[in-house]
């Protein structure tokens, strides 16, 4: 019994110390946190108790702010919020790596209850199959509605704008994963989710005049105080476009869903019944309008710069980009298109027809100037194209059909498309916009060049204003590395660099960063390069070059070593400076490749924008031509003659696909063509890349196919056919699909 007992002892004593071996390598494993993430995973008591201090809502928070331990509970609360924001960027992983690990374990032999798996090196891999069963936070947090309601609600707190930002993170993380998660909320949290977005993009995007409250600009603490207005500043404008990045995101989900809660759409019936009230509730489609109203393309062209980012003080261009997308995206989605057209035929309501607010927003789109600065250009240009395609979208809505006979006058139009086509077909001298406020542009913004003659029809106003095509982006990127380089161009050093860097190639990589590439898609849709794998794949190419010359080298200008130090060439003297010359060119190299990758994506943006605006002007001026022209006769005024309309813009447009590009005398382009055109000091593979493999030429003239000639080309095959029909003396404006296959051209594609 005695020698049992020990020997009961002895392989118990040495089963805790497998236990504890094998607990200590998990252990050494497990990443920070990992016990963490399991107690929200499993609704812990670290989770309640979190939920239990933001549980206190932002009323309470409110009203205990000025108490003496309310700058406490404030930080608590905060620091709450933005634990739960963390916990919602790691737990889906974290759930399917849990889940992953125990479909592994269960597959380790030895690893199951009862086998002798402690001695097995493989018993590390034995995860608890409890671990299966865990539900990610979202689910968690929906098991008790009254407090996730809670969370939300603070969306609606004024005082510091770093816990609606968090609670709006909260928002975004649920309604991506949570379909219908506005029939889970109780009305009181819909109601402030409704009215604290609203106030957070209200404060956000509308233009301020002067400075934010309690801004100094002298004094003593006037340089913390100036950093915390800044902070602050920088919270409301990341909490304004994160607001209206749930809307354009949700916007297509299934109905209902955040975007209709928020945009104030009734979610307790069907959204397609429902009518809007922007005007006499207040709600996120209020300040919409109210930006679109305040910021029109002309002011967002060469207003203030008064914002940061998308949300941004009104006047940095994309904030108003996104609300007249987001108004283009509701008139066009079928649940949501026939209340936003009946808004949008009243706006406001009550106005007469010369006084609604989507013609005079398409009369200032047609004319308004580019920007000068470089950065605005594609946001300006996207928010004239989403103003015009919005235009088009309307006018296709409430214009007459093809098969009507078209009406004796424009007057005799529904109003909205008359007062459309009233803004398109004005006749001004030249120089004249419309409505009598054109602008004069002038390709040279530095004062040479002359000014360019306004056509006397205002639709062509939108050609007048547009800016020459961009040069080529492989074009675009090797100017940047001219202009960036010197007097001199790269050193001899560093323009070998980039060779063995292997830079030309990296940016003309087709391929997208998940496929080992450096192409990145934006939220406009436009495919750049990323800075970021830029970097990563320029330092494995600079540790690939260090280690390959770490080693003798035969005929290279480097004499030896890497790039922190050398190993032969002289003395110790000679070595250090030929080190420091190598880091110096290596550091020029790099600098370059960022500036040319920068320049390349500028070029793409800014080519996507007017391609964009050229389609929505294209699909516009198509539905115009043909349902919106007057029959024309004796008693036709002139201005409204059909015949003359469509030779006027069949003119216009034929003569801008007739006209040579010139995108080297592009306003302030910091380079001349003559800067670039030998390759900027790069060499044979420089110039390659330069210039291209496919013989383009970097004035972007020669091989380079300028895509906004597309819509112009079907435009003016349209404009052609009608003006055909129209002189034939048809009875219609518009003539039949077989009509228009004898004569050739149709109607511009989607």
């Amino acid at each position: 019994a005695a020698a049992a007992a020990a020997a009961a002892h002895g392989t118990t004593q040495q089963q805790q110390q497998r236990a504890a071996a094998a607990a200590a390598e998990v252990a050494a494993v497990v990443p920070p946190g990992y016990d963490l993430m399991i107690d929200f995973l499993s609704d812990g008591p670290t989770l309640k108790g979190i939920l239990a201090v933001l549980s206190i809502g932002a009323d309470r928070l409110t009203a205990e702010r000025g108490a003496a331990h309310g700058e406490a509970l404030e930080a608590t609360v905060l620091a709450s919020l933005e634990v739960l924001v963390t916990a919602l960027s790691m737990d889906v992983d974290m759930v399917t790596r849990l889940r992953e690990q125990a479909t592994t374990a269960a597959l380790v032999p030895g690893s199951t209850p009862g086998g002798d798996a402690m001695g097995n090196s493989n018993s590390v891999m034995t995860i608890d199959t409890s671990h299966v069963f865990h539900s990610t936070l979202d689910t968690v947090m929906l098991r008790d509605v009254r407090k996730c309601a809670a969370v939300l609600e603070y969306v609606q707190y004024r005082y510091n704008p770093a816990l609606p930002l968090a609670a709006l993170r909260v928002l975004a993380a649920l309604s991506e994963r949570v379909e219908r998660l506005v029939d889970l909320l109780p009305p009181s949290a819909a109601a402030a989710l409704v009215e604290g977005a609203a106030t957070c993009l209200e404060l956000a995007v509308l233009p301020r005049g002067g400075g934010a409250p309690g801004s100094t600009s002298a004094g003593t603490g006037a340089g913390a105080s100036a950093l915390a207005t800044t902070s602050t500043e920088s919270k409301v404008s990341e909490a304004g476009a994160l607001v209206l990045d749930i809307l354009l995101d949700n916007l297509t989900r299934r109905a209902p869903s955040v975007a209709h809660l928020l945009l104030g759409f009734d979610v307790t019936r069907d959204v397609e019944a429902s009518r809007l009230d922007p005007f006499g509730e207040f709600n996120s489609l209020t300040v919409i309008l109210e930006l679109v109203e305040a910021v029109p393309p002309s002011f967002a062209a060469v207003g203030g710069e008064s914002g940061g980012s998308r949300g941004g003080g009104g006047g940095g261009g994309e904030a108003p980009e996104a609300a007249a997308r987001l108004l283009f995206e509701l008139a066009a989605h079928p649940r949501t298109s026939p209340a936003t057209l009946e808004l949008l035929q009243c706006w406001p309501p009550g106005a007469p027809p010369g006084q609604q607010r989507l013609p005079l927003l398409l009369a200032d789109a047609l004319a308004a100037p580019p920007p000068v600065q470089a950065p605005r250009r594609a946001a300006a240009a996207h928010y004239r194209a989403w103003i015009v395609r919005l235009a088009a979208l309307m006018l296709d809505a409430v214009a007459p059909a093809a098969s009507v006979p078209p009406a004796a006058s424009v007057a005799d139009l529904p109003p909205l498309a008359a007062a459309i086509t009233q803004i398109a077909l004005f006749h001004g001298g030249a120089g004249t916009g419309a409505g009598g406020g054109g602008v004069d542009f002038d390709y040279d913004y530095d004062g040479g060049g002359g000014g360019v003659e306004q056509p006397r029809l205002a639709a062509l106003e939108l050609l007048a204003t547009l800016p020459p095509p961009p040069l080529q982006p492989l074009a675009a990127a090797a100017a940047a590395a001219a202009a960036g380089s010197g007097a001199h161009g790269l050193s001899t050093d560093a323009a070998q660099l980039q060779r063995e860097l292997r830079v030309g190639e990296l940016l003309s990589d087709r391929r997208p960063v998940e496929a080992g590439g450096c192409l990145e898609v934006t939220t406009r849709g436009d495919a750049v390069i990323s800075i970021r794998a830029l970097g990563t794949r320029l330092l494995e190419e600079s540790r690939r070059v260090s280690a390959a010359h770490q080693g003798p080298l035969s005929g290279g200008s480097y004499g030896g070593g890497g790039f922190g130090g050398g190993r032969g060439g002289g003395g110790g003297g000679e070595s250090a400076a030929s080190a420091a010359r190598l880091r110096d060119a290596h550091k020029a190299a790099v600098q370059s490749a960022v500036r040319q990758a920068r320049a390349f994506n500028a070029a793409v943006e800014e080519h996507a924008a007017h391609v964009h605006v050229v389609s929505a002007w294209a699909a516009l001026m198509a539905t115009l031509a043909s349902r919106c022209l007057p029959v024309g006769g004796p008693c036709t005024p002139p201005e409204e003659d059909p015949q003359e309309t469509l030779f006027a813009l069949a003119d216009g447009v034929l003569s801008h696909l007739s006209s040579p590009p010139a995108p080297a005398s592009y306003p302030r382009t910091p380079y001349s063509a003559s800067a670039f055109t030998s390759g900027a000091g790069l060499g044979a593979e420089g110039s390659e890349f330069a210039f291209g493999r496919g013989g383009e030429g970097c004035d972007g003239t020669t091989g380079w196919w300028d895509a906004r000639e597309a819509p112009l080309a079907r435009l003016a095959s349209t404009l052609l056919t009608r003006l055909r029909v129209v002189a034939r003396g048809g009875a219609h404006g518009g003539s039949s699909a077989a009509e228009v296959e004898s004569i050739g051209g149709g109607g511009p594609r989607a």
